[in-house]
């Protein structure tokens, strides 16, 4: 039996750092309030870009991993569409330029099937 990830590891690596929400919120932007980083933790808001670095820097762990389930479900998206584009360009006329981009689209397509068994 397989399962999913969870989206979010956040609420796991606060607890680990003993922090409390309103901790966490100063260290992240000096001001935002602890019902934000909840917010966050449930997946209910979206950090900024500023915010999700400085969770990484907290808790030193890329964003990726503190959300692993959305990044994997992000990454299936991605791949999804690679495939598509993929199957155009192999339609049309090839290129030096079609050929990189074939490549380019391969890659991005094994990654994404490598990262995708590895949470399995």
């Amino acid at each position: 039996m397989s399962t999913r990830p969870l989206r979010t590891y956040l609420r796991k690596h606060r607890q680990r750092s003993a922090l409390t929400h309103e901790e966490i919120a100063f260290l992240a932007t000096g001001a935002m309030a602890g019902t934000s980083y909840s917010r966050h933790e449930r997946l209910l808001g979206t950090p900024t870009l500023h915010t999700a670095l400085v969770y990484e820097f907290l808790f030193d762990t890329p964003i990726s991993q503190l959300y692993f389930g959305l990044s994997i479900e992000l990454q299936e998206a991605v791949v999804t569409r690679a495939r598509g584009l993929l199957a155009n360009l192999k339609r049309k006329p090839e290129t030096a330029r079609q050929a990189y981009k074939i490549a380019t689209l391969e890659s991005i397509i094994a990654r994404g099937s490598e990262e995708y068994s590895r949470c399995l």
